[in-house]
Order: structure tokens, then sequence, then C-alpha cells
């Protein structure tokens, strides 16, 4: 199926196709790669690319954050269904192990040297 026929592929495509502004940061990994490496791995490498790991966990857990707002909203209009209530409990999950990597990285990045002057924590 071509997808300039169908109105709603149309509308995937217009909205998820886009590359974003910044969609990836520069020199950071996977979210999944934290879980493989130690802390000693993390604070050997540069500011910046701890710094673009952060950001990118961070990106991650807005995103889960916002797929909760959604199913939330869609609840209080048709009711917490099963299928819902099972939804919910993976996204918190999710959210639970994005926020632990966030409690890792958080301290890990405070330790480094700021880059900018004035300024003693990042």
């Amino acid at each position: 199926m071509d997808h300039e026929a169908c109105p709603e592929t149309k509308l995937y495509y217009g909205i998820f196709a886009e590359p974003g502004a910044y969609p990836y940061p520069f020199g950071s990994e996977c979210v999944g790669w934290l879980d493989t490496v130690d802390d000693a791995v993390l604070r050997g490498l540069p500011f910046g690319r701890l710094r673009d790991q952060a950001v990118a966990v961070d990106a991650v857990c807005a995103e889960w954050k916002g797929r909760y707002l959604e199913l939330e909203a869609c609840a209080k209009l048709g009711g917490w269904t099963p299928q819902f209530v099972e939804r919910r409990a993976a996204i918190v999950a999710t959210l639970r192990r994005l926020q632990d990597r966030q409690r890792r990285l958080r301290p890990i990045l405070d330790a480094y040297r700021q880059p900018r002057r004035h300024v003693e924590r990042n």
C-alpha cells in the first residue's frame, strides 16, 4: 500500500519518520549499555560523552513519562481496562529502571569538574 493513499499512514510518516533536531546525542551509547559497564568505566569517560549519555537517558525517560501520561488520559476517558492496567505496570517498571540509571549517572557526572565558568555543579 502506498503511504500517500492512507491518511493515517501519511500522518504516521509525517510525524514519526522525520528526524529530530538532535535525535541521539553524539558520543552516547544506547541506554541499555549502562547496564553492561561498571561505574569505573563511566568515570573514565570524557565529560562530554558522559553528559551526552545522561542526556540520552533523560530523553528516553521523558518519552516514557509521556507514554504514562497519555495512557492515564485515555483511561480517564474509557476506564482502567485490564489491558490499560497491564500496560501501566509495564510503563512504571520501565520508568523505575530509567530512574535508577539517572540516579547512577548523576553523582558520577557531579564529580566531574564543570567545564563552564562560575558554575560549581553540573
